[in-house]
């Protein structure tokens, strides 16, 4: 069987632990960072794509760890979820490499779309994500 490419969505957790040393305006005990991160795998199945995403999944989990300014850790946690595309076309320039659609009432305004997506404009400032940069 020929290999296709599929473009293959996994979420994380990103959390600070342990006790701050010292905080700010910008320090948030409750926040964490919730990351989506799309790849492309190339695999002969649906199935094998999958086990390579989440190989790649807990590898890249595994490997992000850090101080933060506040001398606390920050882990990341892969969630065990997935969502996989497969790609029609071969990658290239301008080439579709994930699409996902979700049934949304009418009544749903698009601003609120826009910030469910991508996060409210404070939500993407710097100073409120200091706690999730590493010490350096």
């Amino acid at each position: 069987m020929p290999a296709s490419w599929y473009g293959v969505k996994t979420i994380y957790r990103i959390e600070a632990t342990g006790r701050p040393k010292g905080a700010d305006e910008a320090y948030d005990a409750e926040a964490t960072l919730l990351e989506e991160r799309i790849i492309l795998v190339q695999a002969t199945s649906i199935q094998k794509a999958i086990d390579k995403a989440e190989r790649d999944a807990h590898e890249y989990a595994d490997g992000f760890e850090h101080e933060n300014p506040y001398g606390q850790q920050v882990r990341c946690r892969y969630l065990g979820e997935y969502d996989v595309f497969e790609m029609l076309t071969k990658p290239a320039d301008r080439v579709e490499v994930y699409s996902r659609t979700e049934l949304v009432s009418k009544k749903v305004k698009d601003k609120t779309l826009g910030d469910w997506a991508f996060g409210t404009e404070d939500e993407k400032e710097a100073p409120l994500r200091k706690k999730f940069f590493a010490r350096e």
